[in-house]
């Protein structure tokens, strides 16, 4: 089964919220709890020369990973909203060597060697198939490399946000199951740390079967 497109409808909202978008997560405190998950994972950059955010949107969660840790080796942004890859890619030009951008979906994305570490936030959501696309990140993932994954979970403050983006929400336990489907090993999982993100959102520490990584 072949992953649908993102809707033109979907990519056109995303294009119109590009402008204030950064400022409008942080403000939401997703900029801090993705940094606060990226530190509870553990997830530093001393196996991690290249790295891929997958829906990138202004590039909040690679920021957070940038933060601190110094200049990134081979950075991919995959959106797409081009006008959201374009602001993700001014704001992360400094904190990587080598930056790549992707204006397509998780279902085309094109990449010349594996991701030592794949971030991925709010993506699966708005997929046709959760497992297929998991399958496709996997695709991309080094043996040994490690996916972190936020996605929404059941609260009645993501029906807010259904009447913006009609995504869907996952139990954590359904999700851990698909992972599995996927060929992927859920390493640990947990809650945001904040605010609307702890609410609405949950992480998951993937792994590749082969040569895992601790989280």
């Amino acid at each position: 089964m072949r992953l649908a497109l993102a809707p033109d409808s979907l990519t056109q909202r995303y294009r119109a919220a590009s402008q204030g978008w950064q400022r409008r997560m942080s403000d939401l405190g997703y900029a801090a709890a993705y940094r606060d998950i990226l530190d509870q994972f553990t997830v530093d950059g001393a196996s991690a020369n290249a790295i891929m955010d997958v829906g990138c949107g202004a590039g909040d969660f690679a920021a957070a990973y940038a933060c601190g840790r110094g200049r990134i080796d081979h950075l991919t942004l995959v959106d797409p909203s081009v006008e959201m890859l374009q602001i993700a890619m001014a704001r992360l030009a400094a904190r990587a060597l080598h930056l790549h951008g992707r204006a397509t979906g998780i279902e085309n994305i094109t990449v010349r060697s594996v991701q030592d570490l794949i971030l991925c936030a709010h993506v699966l959501e708005h997929t046709a198939d959760p497992i297929l696309a998991l399958e496709r990140l996997k695709h991309h993932l080094a043996p040994g490399g490690r996916i972190i994954l936020v996605a929404s979970k059941p609260h009645w403050c993501n029906w807010l946000i259904w009447l913006r983006w009609r995504h869907r929400s996952f139990d954590p336990g359904h999700l851990r199951k698909m992972i599995q489907a996927a060929g992927l090993d859920c390493r640990t999982d947990s809650g945001l740390s904040r605010g609307p993100p702890r609410r609405t959102s949950h992480a998951y520490c993937i792994t590749h079967p082969i040569g895992e990584l601790p989280c």
